[in-house]
This record gives C-alpha cells, sequence and structure tokens, in this order.
C-alpha cells in the first residue's frame, strides 16, 4: 500500500522537470518517478491521435434552415473548425478523412422533429457505417439533440456524410433554432484520429 503522506507543503503553481510523483505498482510495491520521465511516457507511447472537428456553423441569429422530410438528407457541414490531421476536406456538405482507424461523436440540433435519427454514411460506397439514436420531439415548443457515435475505420478517398431522417419540418428552424448571442452552431462533429 502506498504509505499516507501527512505533511503538504504549500501548492506548487511552477512544476519543474525534478518533481516527483508517487506511485503504486499492482504488486504493492511503491515508487516514484520525475515529472520529466512521467510526462516523456505519455508522450512517447504510440499514442498518435488526431483530434478534427466539424460543424455546421452560422452567424449569430442564422436559423439552420428547413429539414426534408421522409428521406435520408445530409446535415450541412461547412466549417472545419479543427484539424490535426491537415488533411480533412470538405465538399458538399460530404467530408473526406486520411485513412485509419477514429472515434467519432456527433451532437445535432433539430426542431419539432417529430421521429428523428442520425446515421454515417459512407457517400463513395454507399453503406451505412454507424446509426444513431431515435429521438422523438412532437408538437412541444421544444429542440432536441439527436446523438451519433461509434468507430470507424476509413480507405483512401471515401467521402462521408452525417445524414439525418425526420418526419416533421418545421420551416426555416427544424434544423436548429438560432439563439441570438453570439455564432450559431447546429451541429459538433467531434473525430479522434486513433
Amino acid at each position: 500500500m502506498l504509505k499516507q503522506i501527512k505533511d503538504l507543503g504549500t501548492e506548487k503553481t511552477i512544476p519543474a522537470d525534478t518533481d516527483l510523483i508517487p506511485f503504486q505498482q499492482t504488486n504493492g510495491v511503491t515508487g516514484h518517478i520525475t515529472r520529466a520521465n512521467f510526462l516523456a511516457g505519455i508522450t512517447s507511447g504510440g499514442n498518435d491521435s488526431k483530434y478534427i472537428q466539424l460543424l455546421d456553423k452560422r452567424a449569430s441569429g442564422v436559423n439552420g434552415g428547413t429539414p426534408t422530410t421522409g428521406s435520408w438528407n445530409n446535415r450541412i457541414i461547412n466549417i472545419i473548425a479543427t484539424d490535426q490531421t491537415s488533411k480533412v476536406t470538405l465538399s458538399s456538405n460530404n467530408f473526406i478523412l486520411p485513412p485509419g482507424d477514429y472515434w467519432i461523436d456527433v451532437k445535432a440540433a433539430f426542431y419539432r422533429p417529430y421521429e428523428v435519427k442520425l446515421r454515417l454514411l459512407n457517400a463513395t460506397a454507399n453503406t451505412v457505417l454507424l446509426t444513431g439514436l431515435n429521438a422523438y420531439i412532437g408538437n412541444l415548443d421544444c429542440m432536441t439533440i439527436t446523438c451519433l457515435s461509434g468507430f470507424i475505420s476509413v480507405l483512401e478517398n471515401q467521402s462521408l456524410a452525417i445524414q439525418y431522417r425526420c418526419n416533421g419540418a418545421f420551416a426555416g428552424f427544424g434544423l436548429g433554432v438560432a439563439n441570438g448571442f453570439e455564432e450559431e452552431v447546429h451541429l459538433i462533429a467531434d473525430i479522434f484520429k486513433l
């Protein structure tokens, strides 16, 4: 068991590479490691993950638009907010990721869509890669956030689309209501290249 630390000094606000971090192994052996060695172990652990964020982002006061009902349609993606791969491209609301394995997490706003669902489509191969949660908002004066998440493997030059299907088409802002506070975001896709 790790021995209890009785006396803590004052809080240190500027770390040094020679600072010691206590640890305990699963076999009960205790020890310490320098901050420099700890950080080096994290950065050299073979983790080459990269972060990508895609958005449907509009000027303040601009609603998300009118949805099309009865079939699968692409959600608007008009901004690459972050791309640590420097290789993502957008075209007609489709996006191309560099080859690799990814975790994707999408949230999209809908106003009174009745039944609604998201999916991730490989538009190149016309295959569904992920299917999101079911959601429902009827005649209530409120918005819902639909979610889609999961693991995907991407081959080179595969065009992907985040699609929705709903049964309600509230004119002007069924794909997201503007609040006028600042820039409007009606869809966020957080993507992690593993």
